[in-house]
């Protein structure tokens, strides 16, 4: 895939980014996987590949980026430090530009503890500051061990943000350095109370950081009140009583559409805050909302509407 026709080019341009979330399957067979991404196809712009969510096993998030680069559908590799040492993360990392992969997210992992082997022993030998600066030193063309690297991957480097953490300053805080680090996008948690999301962007705004970073705000479209529930009880991501009560209401049936309006409606408001580059949706159990929610929201022609990034282009 080439980058002046993917999700790299329309980042550095400062398109209105619409990208998703596809787990890879937890066995042998990838035709529902493929079926999904080909659903999807020309609807996203990149289709985020999970690494092992909530510390359960599933197919490897390299493989599943492959498939989803057969299927047409740009990826972006999700990366986590609690599984690899900085060994295993550097070979994925070649491995994965070698396959075609430009864009990765680096994140820190889930504890062992939430997921489905609890008895694992986790690795962390890096956090989330630590996988994003290793990645900037491979671009720049050297190991961690300072050993000259041949070709650099010249990866587009994404992060993850939780906007409701903590207090807006302190949340901003952790922002710009992960920015410092070399974060070039930006993909939130759910966000449910646009009112305090504005405020957190407005403090983005005073600092100047909408120019250096593409912030992509996170949106979950939800097909029934039951998934709304499990979000806040399994999640710790509280779905506000008003979206659970029109789920309900909607009944079994149309629970899914108007799970679709609602996201479609959350995107109207994020996309009106000065500084939002885009939306990350996260359709929780519900791979068919990612199109839902496209087709609800008017995405399917999306054109410029920020200035272009303080960011060179990549290399390669």
């Amino acid at each position: 895939m080439q980058w002046e026709r993917g999700f790299v080019h329309r980042l550095l341009e400062r398109a209105f980014l619409v990208t998703g979330e596809l787990t890879p399957p937890r066995g042998g067979d990838a035709r529902v996987f493929r079926r999904r991404l080909a659903d999807v196809a020309g609807l996203v712009d990149a289709v985020n590949i999970p690494d092992n969510p909530g510390a359960s096993v599933h197919a490897s998030a390299l493989a599943g980026a492959a498939i989803a680069l057969q299927e047409g559908v740009e990826p972006i590799l999700q990366i986590v430090c609690r599984d690899r040492n900085r060994l295993a993360l550097q070979s994925d990392l070649i491995g994965a530009w070698l396959l075609g992969v430009r864009a990765v997210l680096a994140m820190t992992g889930d504890p062992v503890s939430v997921g489905d082997h609890p008895h694992a022993k986790p690795v962390f030998d890096l956090d989330s500051f630590g996988l994003i600066r290793l990645i900037g030193r491979l671009r720049a063309g050297e190991l961690d061990n300072g050993r000259p690297l041949s070709s650099p991957p010249q990866f587009l480097i994404g992060g993850a943000e939780a906007p409701f953490a903590g207090p807006i300053g302190q949340t901003v805080d952790r922002l710009e350095r992960k920015i410092e680090a070399g974060v070039q996008f930006v993909q939130t948690q759910f966000i449910w109370d646009v009112g305090r999301f504005a405020e957190w962007m407005d403090e983005v705004r005073r600092r100047g950081l909408h120019h250096r970073v593409a912030i992509l705000a996170g949106v979950g479209p939800l097909r029934s009140a039951a998934t709304a529930r499990w979000l806040g009880e399994h999640l710790g991501q509280p779905v506000p009583d008003p979206v659970i009560a029109r789920l309900e209401e909607a009944g079994a049936a149309a629970a899914p559409e108007v799970g679709a309006a609602i996201a479609a409606e959350l995107i109207g408001q994020v996309r009106a805050i000065e500084g939002v580059a885009g939306v990350h949706l996260i359709p929780v159990g519900w791979p068919a909302g990612l199109a839902a929610t496209v087709e609800a929201a008017g995405l399917r022609s999306r054109s410029p509407i920020v200035p272009p990034l303080d960011t060179p282009p990549p290399r390669g």
